[in-house]
């Protein structure tokens, strides 16, 4: 039997349903990772809600599916941000509106590691210390001194150099493949996909030794950081962009790095992506006429001492004259905006000394947008709804309608 929730939706459960989903240990653990949730139904009993995630779970012998508010949004969104990849996964094995965002992740991610490693892939020279019957680097005498007064004659010790792929882009992405590698579990793509990333993996060197020592928060901070790289080539961007939302989905696996277990569970972020996706977009209309990051902590709230609340909008946009700043929500909007969006974004501009700033939420078509105007701060504030099928274009007629100066240079 399957339960379906639409995210940031609601299902009622019959009550031997809430007694088999409540009892089961992996719930708790989804309720605190915001996963699910659960509240009073109107008409009694208990609703089973979601936050801003899709996916599949076991729970109390039963099946809960997470499915999409708007269709064909996460796919949309997933081509916005790694759209390289998804034009090379959609030539080789045929991606289909209606698929399951694991899967559709999962084909992207083989494709994106698969193009990185045939051209891309990162090695460094490491130093390493030796010892041996032959010399084979640079003669460390100290060390041989030492050999020698431990009674070892027939060596000596020296330094030399070798490549070495042991990089966090390396680490992220053999762990990545390995939450795909088993074909079954938590995220179950198919035979074929399954043996491809297991022959992946064993092209990785020392990073593989690495990454399976690594602590589960220890990869997701790699992950993270390699991911807030994007003035790098797209074959390396995408494979860590990939890499991370892979990670964010997939269940903790071991008593090591997490409280609790779910068993057969892996969700797609779709706050997150949303939150790349509105990055990215931006990014393309722009065309490299202005500076587009992420979050800048640079630039705090208070001055203190000590700097206190760092300002960190979702988007900043920067040219040699002005800044502009924006935050991505992902969640139901029903009017003008809360007031706390508001007052945060705001306080954002404010730190940053923007004259422009906008708030984007997801929309199921077109959504007329809210001029709010110039605040008190001197700030002129813009509300959208993008339309998620449309993203691009969405953001296109956004920047415009806000009369963004720099569009002009970008037509």
């Amino acid at each position: 039997m399957t339960i379906i929730v639409r995210e940031r939706g609601a299902a009622l459960l019959e009550h031997g349903e809430w007694l088999l989903v409540s009892s089961d240990p992996g719930f708790r653990d989804l309720v605190s990772r915001s996963v699910l949730g659960a509240r009073p139904g109107r008409a009694g009993g208990w609703e089973l809600t979601a936050r801003g995630y899709v996916g599949r779970v076991m729970l109390g012998g039963l099946e809960v599916a997470v499915t999409e508010k708007i269709p064909g949004g996460f796919q949309a969104m997933a081509e916005v941000v790694a759209p390289r990849a998804f034009k090379l996964a959609r030539a080789s094995s045929p991606i289909v509106l209606g698929a399951q965002p694991q899967t559709i992740l999962a084909e992207m991610l083989v494709t994106a590691i698969r193009s990185y490693l045939s051209g891309y892939a990162l090695q460094q020279y490491h130093e390493e210390q030796a010892t041996g019957a032959y010399l084979t680097g640079s003669l460390d005498v100290p060390g041989t001194v030492a050999l020698r007064a431990r009674g070892i004659r027939h060596k000596v010790a020296f330094r030399r150099h070798r490549m070495t792929d042991n990089l966090p882009l390396n680490r992220i992405a053999w762990r990545a493949l390995g939450e795909i590698a088993s074909g079954e579990g938590a995220i179950a793509v198919g035979d074929e996909l399954a043996a491809s990333a297991r022959a992946l993996r064993t092209t990785f060197g020392d990073s593989a030794d690495q990454a399976a020592i690594l602590t589960r928060q220890d990869v997701l901070a790699e992950a993270l950081a390699e991911a807030d790289l994007t003035d790098r080539h797209p074959a390396l961007f995408e494979a860590a962009a990939l890499s991370l939302a892979i990670l964010q989905g997939a269940a903790p696996s071991d008593g090591q790095d997490a409280q609790g277990s779910v068993p057969r569970s892996w969700f797609v972020n779709l706050e997150n992506l949303f939150e790349r996706a509105v990055r990215a977009s931006i990014a393309e209309a722009l065309d490299g006429v202005a500076e587009v990051s992420g979050p800048d902590k640079k630039s705090p709230l208070f001055h203190g001492p000590p700097p206190r609340l760092p300002a960190n909008p979702d988007v900043i946009v920067r040219t040699t004259d002005r800044i502009a700043v924006f935050d991505a929500k992902y969640k139901d909007r029903d009017g003008d905006p809360s007031a706390s969006d508001i007052y945060q974004l705001l306080a954002h501009a404010a730190a940053l000394g923007a004259d422009q700033a906008a708030l984007f939420y997801p929309s199921n078509g077109y959504d007329a947008p809210i001029h709010m105007g110039q605040s008190s701060t001197g700030c002129e504030v813009w509300v959208f709804g993008l339309d998620l099928a449309q993203i691009r274009t969405s953001m296109r007629s956004a920047l415009e309608r806000m009369a963004f100066p720099i569009m002009a240079a970008a037509a």
